[in-house]
């Protein structure tokens, strides 16, 4: 899973990066969002298997599992992919008289 900079996944991310142990009441006290809004965030990370959340009887604590490199977005190097224009699947047989070998 990618996280983009500035989302609510990376600032939870990160906030469990800082502080550990975390409970879910911790997390709701920082951000401040609406509990659907936040518990979105809190299931995307745990099926991406970043997190972990441990269930007790009187709190539910959120574990980073995973370390995530880098939060945020990252220029990555990609070579451009130069494409010939033409019809794609031709192929010519080389000349009878070429020689394969010199």
């Amino acid at each position: 899973m990618k996280l983009e900079s500035g989302s609510l996944e990376a600032k939870i991310v990160q906030f469990l990066r800082e502080i550990y142990p975390v409970t879910m009441r911790d997390i709701r006290r920082e951000f401040r969002q609406p509990a659907g809004r936040l518990d979105l965030a809190i299931r995307r990370l745990e099926r991406a298997g970043i997190i972990e959340l441990e269930v007790l009887p009187d709190r539910t604590y959120v574990r980073l599992v995973k370390p995530v490199g880098s939060v945020g977005n990252r220029p990555v190097n990609r070579k451009a992919v130069k494409r010939e224009n033409g019809k794609k699947g031709t192929f010519s047989p080389p000349d009878e008289d070429s020689l394969m070998y010199g």
